[in-house]
């Protein structure tokens, strides 16, 4: 099952993060590439956290991901 991952690439001056879906499988042989690549457990956006909702988002998506499971 694809998940949601981040990949990080760094520049000389600056560093990016991309937000892709991909088999978790996969993680332990991007990372012995030399890749930065996490699992994303939620994703928030900004209006949420400055109203103090990030909290309870990322909660209600866990919950979201437990569900999917099954």
């Amino acid at each position: 099952m694809k998940r949601s991952m981040l990949l990080t690439v760094r520049g000389k001056a600056s560093e990016w993060t991309f937000q892709f879906r991909g088999d978790p499988a996969h993680l332990d042989e991007w990372q012995k590439d030399g890749l930065e690549v996490y699992e994303c457990a939620a994703s928030v956006p900004v209006w949420a956290a400055d109203l103090g909702l990030a909290g309870a988002l990322a909660r209600l998506q866990r919950a979201w991901q437990w569900l999917r499971v099954w």
